[in-house]
């Protein structure tokens, strides 16, 4: 055997009768077997019948191509390119302890190891003797990463007279767009951990007062808020939205109060609309926190003042003051 670069893949080549003859008896992982063009004697023939129900692959060849691969010129007008790397069933052990790793490290992590795979297609009817096919084509992954899904939080936005708790950053209803990203880096409502992909965001933030005395009929007087499923600009097809409001303006200027509802320690739930530019009002004369939890696939807001921790029962929220 010798190896020989053939498009840039190495096989390791087996030259003459008696040696071919062998390692096909032994099993060897064959992927081409070469025969010189017009040779039909019985041993060859028996050959290539081994060959073909080893579901090798079988091709002529012009004896100047047998002689420019062989290294011993005494190839005898078959020469068998044998695979570089042997290929695992499913049912391998080697291919049952790769499937461990692989579903161990999905839990604990990537350990930065590469691994060596080859892969070559093969049909074969079980109940047909002789049907079994081999792929000529051998896709090779010398460097493959461990890839596995993490579950990642999404998230919502608020927008409005809202500020963060520390009051480090104020909203203002700044534009929800891309310019203004970096701000509203600080205005997301996420889905809690044990909750991801469930589609429940929540968060807590701070009510900016807009009058010191404010009438909480009135709805200018009122602090607004709204949402945003992302930063498309003022977009109605962005926002999540309080009932109410003018149909061809999608709600627009809008505002639903809700101040009584949080009166004496109670928290207010409501509905959203999406696509809806309608807000939610509270009159408050002082910065005043509150948690927010948004229920999206309900589409369902539950507002409480304070700073508070939520569980769930359900789908529902359970505020509790930190």
């Amino acid at each position: 055997m010798r190896e020989y670069e053939d498009n840039g893949r190495g096989e390791s080549l087996i030259e003459g009768r008696n040696a071919v003859t062998e390692a096909l008896r032994a099993g060897t992982a064959i992927d081409k077997l070469y025969v010189a063009r017009g040779e039909t004697d019985r041993t060859l023939g028996r050959i290539i019948a081994m060959a073909k129900k080893a579901g090798v692959v079988v091709a002529e060849a012009d004896r100047r191509k047998l002689d420019a691969m062989s290294e011993t010129h005494s190839h005898q007008g078959v020469i068998a390119a044998a695979a570089a790397q042997a290929y695992a069933s499913v049912e391998d052990p080697d291919v049952a302890l790769l499937r461990s790793r692989i579903a161990m490290e999905s839990q604990t992590g990537y350990d930065g190891q590469p691994l060596k795979a080859y892969f070559r297609a093969v049909c074969e009817i079980p109940s047909i003797e002789g049907s079994r096919i081999v792929s000529s084509n051998v896709v090779s992954y010398n460097l493959i990463p461990l890839i596995y899904a993490e579950k990642k939080a999404a998230w919502i936005w608020i927008l409005g007279d809202v500020q963060t708790v520390d009051g480090e950053f104020k909203n203002g209803f700044a534009a929800p767009s891309a310019a203004n990203a970096e701000l509203y880096e600080h205005f997301k409502l996420y889905e809690p951990e044990e909750y991801i992909g469930e589609k429940l965001f929540v968060g807590i933030f701070s009510i900016t007062p807009k009058k010191d005395n404010p009438d909480p009929n009135n709805p200018d007087d009122c602090s607004a808020f709204r949402f945003a499923v992302e930063l498309g600009g003022w977009d109605y097809k962005i926002f999540l939205g309080a009932e109410g409001g003018e149909e061809d303006k999608h709600g627009d200027f809008y505002t639903n109060k809700i101040t009584d509802k949080l009166e004496g320690g109670k928290f207010f739930s409501g509905s959203v609309k999406n696509e809806w530019q309608a807000n939610w009002g509270i009159a408050t004369g002082t910065v005043k926190p509150c948690t927010f939890v948004v229920d999206t696939e309900n589409m369902k807001i539950y507002v409480k003042e304070g700073e508070n921790t939520v569980t769930f029962s359900g789908r529902e929220p359970q505020f509790s003051a930190k």
